[in-house]
């Protein structure tokens, strides 16, 4: 009897901490960097969205797409293709030098001071969502949505 507590309790906490990982994952910047060079990819290498979106369940599910699945993202691409051109926004540059602001240990006086960060000179960044174009942003939020699906929670 102990035992089987100790299980149904294991179990809950289990299926507690599976939702919050969940939901977890679906906000992580990490998986949405992931949506972002998947969508890049495809763009390239696809013609037309709905190969685009084929090929993502591919990469994403392993699995061929059923036809509604195909309209019911075309319809959903539109969507965010026209929410996209609403809300453009630019990408972040990254500062090369900045200013601190101290107050003096003994004096107690503010100054300032310019400190050059020599690591963003020629730095590179990933792309980023501001980076594609409307429709790959659209695309991209497809792949997100791809990857959040609760198809990796069973097994066959």
């Amino acid at each position: 009897v102990r035992l089987r507590r100790l299980r149904c309790r294991l179990c809950r906490h289990v299926r507690r901490l599976g939702r919050r990982l969940r939901l977890r994952l679906c906000r992580h910047p990490g998986h949405h960097h992931r949506a972002v060079a998947l969508a890049d990819e495809l763009i390239r290498t696809s013609g037309d969205d709905a190969i685009a979106i084929k090929k993502a369940f591919h990469r994403i599910l392993g699995r061929e797409p059923v036809d509604v699945e195909i309209q019911q993202l075309l319809k959903f691409l539109r969507d965010t293709v026209e929410n996209h051109e609403r809300e453009l926004t630019a990408r972040a540059e990254y500062p090369t030098e900045i200013t601190r602001s101290l107050v003096e240990e003994f004096s107690g006086l503010p100054f300032e001071y310019r400190e050059i960060l020599p690591k963003f000179m020629n730095y590179e960044a990933d792309l980023k969502i501001e980076d594609l174009s409307v429709e790959g942003r659209g695309l991209a939020d497809i792949c997100l949505l791809l990857m959040n699906t609760n198809e990796f929670l069973f097994v066959d």
